[in-house]
């Protein structure tokens, strides 16, 4: 049986106290936060460290192509670059189809119901012999 009843007082009291370890603190266990490899750098290194030279290669080869597209720009301006690369090859495809064209139309000399229809489709004039007998 206890003689005082107090216990309150007890247990705050100085004797108790220096006796008894202090209290832990509760600890929150909590993992981690998982970051982003797309938008954080070195989740990304952690998981793929070829992605720091690639990087360093995809900022390296911009920086060469807006050079030189600068100077192109530039050449475009003082009217040195005037697109003779484009009309030498809009010449030679003009060229080339000319010769096409003029190939079917040799190969389309031929003369019965069955060549007819090549001819309305290449837009070829009938023959006079032809326009006579329609």
């Amino acid at each position: 049986m206890m003689t005082n009843a107090d216990v309150a007082r007890l247990v705050n009291s100085d004797e108790v106290q220096s006796a008894v370890r202090a209290p832990r603190k509760p600890e929150i266990a909590r993992r981690p936060l998982k970051k982003n490899p797309l938008r954080n750098l070195g989740a990304l290194l952690k998981l793929n460290p070829y992605a720091k030279v690639q990087r360093r290669e995809a900022i390296l080869s911009s920086a060469r192509n807006g050079k030189k597209r600068a100077e192109q720009l530039a050449k475009v301006a003082k009217g040195e670059n005037t697109g003779a690369a484009a009309a030498k090859r809009d010449k030679a495809a003009r060229a080339l189809a000319k010769k096409t064209i003029a190939q079917y139309r040799v190969d389309s000399d031929y003369v019965g119901e069955d060549y007819e229809q090549f001819d309305r489709w290449l837009e070829i004039p009938p023959p006079r012999e032809k326009m006579g007998e329609q």
